[in-house]
């Protein structure tokens, strides 16, 4: 293990450090490709075995390969698929098929799940389908190339089975808010062509209830169009419809993003004509989904678009114009303080504005600093309340322009954070194209466990927010 990884490590908790040693401490020997998630078989519990299907079983957190064998058989009773859970949380498990030869599974169907008493609990298991893409490129050196486990797209039966080849299925349980702690117990029913099979289910219910707030902030990204282009939608009915279940999932998930406002935006206009124009500002289409997703959803951020507003990333950058007016101009600026000011003071108003943020500059480069900065300082001017983040790590040209410090996770250290938070600031990180191994990524050909372990980083660095591009 190189010594920046080991050093990384000892700022963490004993428990946490177990874990990334675990899973990245070959990774980074010189030749070595040991990310074998595909083959890894320290999970999963036998099930049931026939000639022609085999069943087992593991934890959500586990990447499984078709190829990959059945577990060894207990000499005792098998273990049956167990949760745990608290009041208000979604918890997964995988249920395992590996046929000896192809056939379907045709119906598939969990619950009712009951207490010691035979009462039925309001639990819920929805069934979904692991399905696979092919990685022929790998991350890293760590990584091998091969069919990996990652879209969960709603079971569509019948549902194929290959010979030799596993086939999971992901289930989620959720507990609501009003079920009473204990033990419940039921069972997931499978017709197969090869079989009928009865899995064993139990879920833990803990004597406590997740909050519905969630402390971690996060902003993920999301976006109508890419959305629309992927289901090939063109009604606009249907786009918003399909739109409101990624925000739905993203609820469910306790993580938020970007914007829950494409098709309800903030309205700005502005009446008049030249240097008498004024702005007018209606919300009523945009209270009425934050109504929804940010004081019943809970979402705990969002970005504010802002108009007008120049931009750019470290490949080139723009100044902005608004009503034919160009940034830097003194129209321009009394234009955009006299709109956003209207916003500041309505978010706030409604106790959203800790909420909102600003992202109109991405990755800047030293070359950009000066730009970034100046763009900052106009930003306060015009409306101070309002959070201005940016994705770097703090760079001294742009102290005391940045309220949310967001810069990829390598580049913070537990004294960097302490600095940034003493200061009065926010501290997040992001990950996106990179980093790659030994650090937490989001690539398909990484172990699942590295975005568990993500959170509780955060925990253990006080870093207050994450985000992916």
């Amino acid at each position: 293990m190189n010594r920046a990884f080991q050093s990384h490590c000892a700022t963490l908790s004993p428990f946490i450090t177990s874990v990334l040693i675990a899973l990245v401490t070959t990774s980074v020997l010189p030749g070595a490709q040991t990310n074998d998630v595909l083959n890894d078989t320290r999970s999963g519990y036998w099930l049931s075995q026939t000639k022609d299907l085999g069943v087992w079983w593991c934890e959500g957190g586990w990447k499984i390969g078709r190829e990959r064998g059945l577990p060894d058989k207990p000499r005792g009773k098998s273990k049956p698929v167990a949760v745990s859970a608290a009041r208000g949380e979604f918890e997964p498990a995988q249920v395992v098929l590996r046929a000896e030869k192809d056939g379907e599974v045709l119906s598939a169907e969990a619950g009712p799940l009951r207490n010691w008493l035979g009462r039925a609990a309001p639990i819920t298991v929805q069934i979904c389908e692991v399905a696979y893409v092919q990685v022929t490129h790998p991350t890293d050196r760590t990584c091998l190339p091969g069919w990996y486990p990652d879209p969960l797209p709603p079971v569509r039966l019948p549902l194929g089975l290959h010979a030799g080849q596993n086939q999971p299925l992901w289930l989620t349980f959720h507990v609501p808010r009003d079920t009473k702690a204990g033990d419940y117990h039921g069972e997931l029913r499978l017709k197969t062509s090869l079989g009928a099979v009865k899995v064993p289910l139990r879920v833990h219910v803990y004597d406590f209830t997740l909050p519905e707030e969630t402390h971690l902030k996060s902003a993920l990204g999301m976006g109508s169009h890419s959305i629309n282009r992927y289901h090939h939608l063109k009604q606009q009915a249907d786009k918003e419809v399909v739109f409101e279940k990624y925000l739905q999932n993203f609820a469910e998930h306790r993580i938020s993003p970007y914007s829950f406002y494409d098709y309800a935006p903030i309205d700005i206009r502005f009446a008049g004509q030249g240097t008498n124009k004024h702005a007018q500002v209606d919300f009523a289409k945009f209270d009425q989904a934050a109504d929804q997703w940010l004081d019943v959803a809970h979402f705990n951020t969002f970005v504010l678009p802002l108009r007008g507003m120049g931009g750019g990333t470290f490949h080139s950058r723009h100044l902005g114009e608004l009503e034919g007016f160009k940034e830097g101009t003194p129209e321009f600026a009394r234009l955009f303080q006299e709109y956003l000011s209207q916003i500041e003071i309505h978010l706030r108003e409604r106790h959203w504005l800790n909420k909102a943020f600003t992202y109109w500059f991405d990755e800047p480069a030293p070359k950009d600093f000066e730009f970034v900065a100046e763009g900052m300082k106009q930003l306060n001017a015009a409306a101070p309340g309002i959070r201005r983040m940016l994705t770097v790590q703090p760079e001294p040209p742009l102290l005391g322009q940045v309220d949310i410090w967001c810069g990829l996770t390598p580049k913070w250290t537990p004294e960097l954070v302490r600095e940034r938070r003493a200061a009065g600031e926010e501290v997040w990180w992001y990950i996106c194209c990179g980093p790659h191994a030994p650090y937490i990524t989001e690539f398909i050909d990484h172990p699942d466990t590295e975005l568990r372990l993500w959170p509780w980083q955060s925990w253990q660095y006080d870093v207050q927010g994450i985000l992916i591009w």
